[in-house]
């Protein structure tokens, strides 16, 4: 039998150990949600840390409540709001039935379009829409049209689930539609069928699903186990050094375990190996082993330990790394085989009831006395991030939040190319790779319970390969193909600096149903030359995040 089907029969097992539990649909809060948004902001604003650790994302709906209920006295804006709807997807139905339904059946609850509730059977099935259409100047249409169906749910007091599948037809700005066919992957998806569209003028259309899907059970009062495929990230930032949300879904058994002010996660995680070509193929497969212990040092301070072990074998998961508590650098001596470990920390600190200071440090490979000697040899394989976050500064419902980023070359990569820190053609931590520097700037700004205003930023300096040549921005190569032993410098190669800025408007007219307006700019020069794109756009989105792609 193959070991995922073990894993699943493992979380679903565990369902059957008797024990209380106070909330039935604890499923994951979407990535980059108005709710994971404000989960970060509830904690700043209280000032100390709760019984919750941000940093492990996604975010379940029981730690926000958590933090929801915790914040009695805050002044934070909408907190009214945002705790009617998080109430809904606990207490009783009755307690939040909509003044007005339709056909008498749908939007019985404000949140959901049709709610299903038998013998401890929950099921709450929305629609998704995410709809928009802009015009790149001087170039072509762009346009998004997603549409699909969302589904969560309980059985019982433990056992939760969560599915989502979208349909999606994107014609993308030229930057990103090079890149995704370099990648042969979308970004922040995967497979994808390209076509030509005879009713938008024979316009090239990337059409690809997206979605994913799980089981949770409440093992223990301690512990919560989840199996299904889906996206992980680690950190506090907006990117993460360590483990982000960039790739494609992936198949996934993942382990919290909350005890005191710990909070410790194993996660382990199919992958798939780089490859060329169509992605029409059956791809070959490679794992990962993930632990990350978040400990609440004091109740301003949070710290966490990161180590993760990418590795292929003939034969499937190498069991030695289910060990939930070992550190995977000794088992890989032990086995007498090199595989790609990384290790790092991250901490954040409160301060004032307004501020964050969050920070990453990642090692690939390191040597102390070679960095103190030596600092340009090409095996000081590191990351740096450092950021901090203010809310409600100079006005009420403003909140700012920089960050810097900065990955030596050839960081991420192994000397055999199958199992360098990607999947899916994707890198699995930052999305550019390695070899960069890099400043982004976040601004949220709430007007009114349903307004809002929000912008990005970043300059992204990178020193790209040329001639074949490896510089170590490419993660996808082989290290032993690297350009020197010593002399390695950051932004080697031959330098890109991009420059990327949006804003955007979002008007909420309905729970979860927003109409946008947005305008995105950017930059690149390379070689001399200089790209532009400048796109104006709007849309309407139900039950769907808007993602920015910051490349």
């Amino acid at each position: 039998m193959r070991l995922n089907v073990w894993l699943l029969l493992l979380c679903l097992l565990a369902g059957t150990y008797p024990f209380q539990s106070g909330f039935a649909q604890d499923s994951f809060l979407p990535f980059s949600s108005y709710y994971a948004d404000a989960a970060e902001e509830l904690e700043i604003r209280t000032g100390a840390f709760a019984d919750v650790h941000l940093s492990q994302k996604p975010l379940s709906r029981a730690d926000l409540h958590k933090l929801i209920l915790r914040d009695s006295t805050s002044r934070i804006a909408h907190r009214e709001q945002w705790q009617r709807h998080s109430l809904e997807f606990w207490a009783n139905s009755e307690q939040f039935s909509s003044k007005r339904t339709v056909l008498g059946h749908f939007y019985k609850q404000p949140a959901d379009c049709l709610v299903i509730d038998k013998d401890g059977l929950v099921v709450r099935l929305n629609p998704v829409i995410n709809f928009s259409f802009g015009k790149e100047l001087d170039a072509d249409l762009v346009l998004h049209n997603g549409k699909g169906i969302d589904l969560r749910g309980s059985l019982g007091k433990r056992l939760s689930f969560h599915t989502f599948l979208t349909d999606n037809q994107t014609i993308y700005p030229k930057y990103l539609s090079d890149k995704l066919r370099a990648d042969t992957a979308v970004p922040y998806e995967g497979r994808y069928t390209s076509y030509l569209s005879s009713t938008l003028g024979d316009k090239s259309v990337i059409d690809y699903f997206s979605g994913g899907g799980y089981v949770r059970v409440q093992a223990l009062p301690q512990m919560s186990i989840s199996f299904g495929h889906g996206r992980q990230f680690l950190g506090d930032g907006l990117r993460s050094l360590m483990l982000s949300d960039y790739s494609n879904a992936r198949l996934f058994l993942q382990f919290r375990t909350k005890v005191w002010k710990l909070q410790y996660q194993n996660l382990f995680t199919e992958l798939i190996e780089q490859f060329d070509g169509p992605n029409d193929q059956l791809l070959k497969r490679k794992y990962m082993a993930t632990h990350h212990l978040s400990i609440h040092a004091r109740p301003w301070l949070n710290i966490g330990l990161f180590e993760s072990v990418v590795f292929s074998r003939e034969n499937g998961f190498d069991l030695n790394y289910l060990n939930p508590l070992i550190l995977y650098r000794f088992i890989e001596h032990q086995l007498g085989s090199p595989d790609n470990v990384l290790v790092g920390l991250n901490a954040k600190a409160l301060l004032l009831r307004h501020f964050a200071l969050y920070g990453q440090l990642v090692f690939d490979e390191f040597s102390f006395f070679k960095l103190k000697d030596e600092p340009d040899w090409w095996a000081n394989k590191f990351g740096i991030q450092l950021g901090i976050r203010g809310d409600d500064l100079l006005l009420e419902g403003l909140h700012l939040q920089l960050e810097w980023n900065r990955l030596r070359p050839y960081t991420y990569t192994h000397d055999d190319p199958k199992i360098n820190y990607t999947h899916y053609n994707q890198p699995l931590a930052h999305p550019l790779g390695a070899n960069l520097r890099e400043l982004m700037l976040k601004s949220n700004y709430h007007i009114g319970p349903k307004l809002s205003l929000q912008a990005r930023a970043a300059l992204m300096w990178q020193g790209l390969d040329a001639d074949s040549s490896n510089y170590g921005a490419n993660i996808f190569l082989s290290n032993s193909s690297r350009e020197s032993e010593y002399g390695v410098e950051m932004l080697q190669g031959t330098e890109s600096l991009t420059r990327y800025a949006d804003l955007a408007i979002s008007y909420q007219f309905k729970h979860n149903c927003f109409v946008d307006f947005n305008a995105t700019l950017r930059s690149q020069e390379y070689l001399g030359v200089r790209a532009e794109t400048v796109i104006i756009g709007a849309g309407i989105r139900v039950n769907s995040i808007r993602r920015r792609i910051i490349l």
